[in-house]
């Protein structure tokens, strides 16, 4: 037995040094065949060397002329005029604002491209490689018409959308060579040459499409092979999901190989509708991403919140939906929003993946570098569809790595499996010789585990408290409160690690906006939403235009609606935040109040003075009153009765002091019969200790709220700011 387990071993070793070679001829082989020359296309000309175009494949890339809202033929460059009045366009890119239309949708329209290529490569037989102009395309070559895609026109009626890669052969009858490009779109996302346009000798053209094939078809083979037999081995023995859903991704993967890049599927049914064709290229996309982490999740499922599955299976099957049902215009444009949601997917899978490393899973080293390199590469596909790197597409390649690595895995486990067998049997035969060696043996696995799920416990804790320091880093600091707050308190604490409460101050021009937020939630989920909404605040007052504080609740409203897709539908995510926001104008000494469910506290000395529209629970004395503005009864988020939010505006005095805050102080159960604190409470409090500084005031706050609490846990996350105009 001993000598049929070294030969297992040895043949495994064997194994894997033939897996490395494979793996290292595959990215031989693609970089060899995958290079091209980009040589610059400068005003619409560029010039190739005979001994360039001999050896390499160019890319046509730079500035082309463009003549937007024209659709041009060879006999009208033949005066010279329209030269003179060219506009000059970057190729590859989509066109976006330079062609008009009539329903003034961006991207839409039509022009012409033209470029003219000095090669001196008269009477010899030459290629030119088309790969994606969207979305109808009419090519003149030499003065001759050489392709036509869809129907190019100037408006979505006589227009028909068509796209897919061609190579044009040809003979030169000069030195130069002149191209035409008639393009027009009425129904994709991106309009234009949106992918590199080749050229080069006839047989360099051949030969890089050949060994292009050759790889495709060989990534096709290998992944298909690794799909069916993890297939095999989820129906032989129907215990691990993850094998079932690792073959659908290597599905999906070579469905997308069959419909970009060379569009195989096209070879097959050459009539297969553009459009049937963009939607199963999406679809394919948003499934694959849903079939990636549905394999890691039933891999390493113990590390992985339920949460996180209920989200990734939502978002993925309501873009699946939105494609099935909306326009190629409408779902192509959501394609960004789908990949900033995957791409937060992508970093909390990673995270999973270095706590089943750090836990010392079986396997989880190497499947995190297969994971990686299968995630840059499909980052990388992103950045190249979008031109805003020139790569190429390295998907396939990644997942071939993937699977390589799988097969590397799975290697090395029937191996273990079978070493484990060899030495249960000797096991088996000294269980009677030796009983109290297992017991101890026993009695240390039982500790290790415990030491190991102790780390786990530990590695979690970790990981919230480094989510603390990131959102304490993203709270204003101590300094910009002085910078704005000469005097002032600020009360936070979060009832967990995390809060779901924050703070947010900014500037712009003479204006100081100040807000307190209260997020749906606490810990962890209300972490999450607090930093999306000062994300959100620092896009609204800091980039956008705004002429109340109600337009910037109604904005943050309509921010938070659309970035957790709340449409009013059962079932659906209801989160969002309670707010009170001020616009404070120094210049006008005047302050703007808006409110979504939070009031606003305003003491002042002035007894006489009107505050607010409708100003609520006045508190006077004989030297000051405590004036509440109420907010209105509805919360940053969808909402049933939505009306637009009230902005209240007063003029301040220089001692006059204001109170913002969240519900988590009056909420706290404690005193001697375990209630709430209550607002009514909290009111009379802020009006006895005003006349105390406000670092008094604080202490005096946190004395009570902890005397109240007693025993008890903290019931919510707390926040309170307090400050005197007459700092500011």
């Amino acid at each position: 037995m001993g000598g049929g387990s070294h030969k297992f071993q040895l043949k495994n070793k064997l194994m894997k040094k033939y897996y490395f070679l494979i793996f290292f001829l595959l990215i031989y082989s693609n970089i060899i065949y995958s290079q091209n020359k980009d040589l610059g296309v400068k005003d619409g000309v560029i010039c190739i060397k005979e001994e360039i175009i001999d050896n390499e494949i160019i890319s046509l890339n730079g500035d082309w002329q463009f003549y937007p809202n024209e659709l041009l033929t060879p006999k009208d460059f033949k005066t010279g005029n329209k030269e003179k009045s060219c506009d000059y366009l970057t190729v590859p890119s989509a066109w976006n604002n330079k062609v008009k239309n009539e329903d003034d949708v961006e991207n839409f329209g039509y022009g012409t491209y033209r470029l003219e290529i000095i090669h001196n490569c008269k009477a010899r037989s030459m290629g030119i490689m088309l790969e994606s102009i969207s979305s109808s395309s009419l090519v003149f070559l030499d003065g001759n018409k050489v392709s036509q895609q869809g129907i190019v026109g100037i408006n979505k009626e006589s227009s028909k959308p068509d796209f897919k890669p061609e190579i044009i052969y040809y003979r030169p009858k000069s030195d130069t060579s002149e191209i035409i490009i008639q393009v027009s779109n009425f129904f994709y996302s991106r309009g234009g040459i949106i992918k590199s346009i080749k050229v080069s000798t006839e047989y360099n053209i051949r030969r890089y499409t050949i060994k292009n094939n050759d790889i495709d078809l060989f990534l096709i083979g290998a992944i298909l092979i690794m799909g069916m037999s993890h297939w095999i081995l989820y129906f032989l023995k129907r215990k691990n999901r993850s094998e079932l859903f690792f073959g659908l991704l290597c599905l999906f993967v070579i469905a997308r190989i069959m419909l970009t890049k060379n569009m195989y599927l096209l070879r097959l049914f050459p009539d297969f509708d553009w459009a049937m064709r963009i939607r199963l290229e999406y679809l394919t996309f948003y499934l694959g991403v849903l079939s990636v982490f549905l394999f890691i999740y039933y891999l390493y499922k113990n590390l992985f919140h339920k949460k996180a599955l209920y989200f990734t299976i939502t978002y993925t099957t309501i873009y699946s939906l939105v494609l099935l049902v909306s326009s190629v215009y409408f779902f192509t444009n959501t394609l960004i929003s789908f990949q900033v949601l995957t791409g937060l997917l992508l970093i909390y899978v990673l995270i999973i993946l270095i706590k089943a490393i750090i836990m010392k899973a079986d396997g989880a080293l190497v499947f995190i570098i297969g994971f990686f390199i299968f995630s840059a590469a499909s980052v990388n596909d992103v950045l190249h569809t979008a031109n805003i790197i020139n790569t190429g597409i390295f998907t396939p390649y990644g997942l071939f790595i993937f699977v390589f690595l799988q097969g590397y895995i799975l290697s090395k486990r029937f191996t273990d499996t079978f070493t484990k067998t060899e030495e249960l049997s000797i096991e088996l035969n000294m269980l009677n010789k030796d009983l109290e060696n297992k017991v101890k043996k026993r009695t240390n696995e039982i500790n290790k585990k415990n030491i190991i799920l102790e780390s786990q416990k530990q590695s979690i804790v970790d990981s919230i408290l480094y989510a603390q320091r990131i959102q304490k880093a993203i709270l204003p600091p101590e300094s910009k409160l002085k910078y704005f707050f000469k005097s002032y308190f600020i009360i936070y604490k979060p009832q967990e690690i995390v809060s779901g409460d924050f703070y947010w101050i900014g500037k712009v021009e003479d204006r100081t906006v100040v807000a307190v937020a209260d997020c749906t939630g606490h810990g962890v989920p209300g972490g999450f939403m607090s930093m999306l909404g000062m994300a959100f605040f620092n896009e609204i007052v800091l980039k956008q235009r705004f002429n109340s504080a109600s337009d910037i609740l109604q904005g943050l409203r309509e921010k938070v609606k659309y970035s957790l897709h709340q449409t009013g539908k059962i079932n659906e995510i209801k989160d969002g935040m309670d707010l009170s926001l001020l616009i404070i104008d120094n210049k006008k000494k005047e302050i703007q109040y808006a409110g979504a469910n939070n009031n606003l506290y305003v003491i002042t000395e002035n007894i006489n003075k009107k505050i607010g529209n409708n100003p609520k629970d006045v508190i006077t004395s004989d030297d000051k009153k405590l004036v509440q503005i109420s907010g209105d009864r509805q919360p940053i988020a969808i909402y049933t009765k939505e009306q637009p939010f009230t902005n209240h505006t007063f003029n301040y005095s220089p001692k006059d002091k204001i109170y913002l805050f969240s519900d988590g102080y009056a909420d706290q159960f404690g005193g001697k019969h375990n209630r709430k604190y209550m607002i009514r409470n909290l009111k009379q409090t802020i009006f006895k200790i005003s006349d105390y500084t406000f670092k008094e005031q604080q202490d005096i706050l946190e004395k009570i709220h902890e005397n109240w609490k007693g025993d008890n846990k903290q019931t919510d996350d707390i926040l309170m700011l307090g400050f005197s105009m007459f700092e500011i």
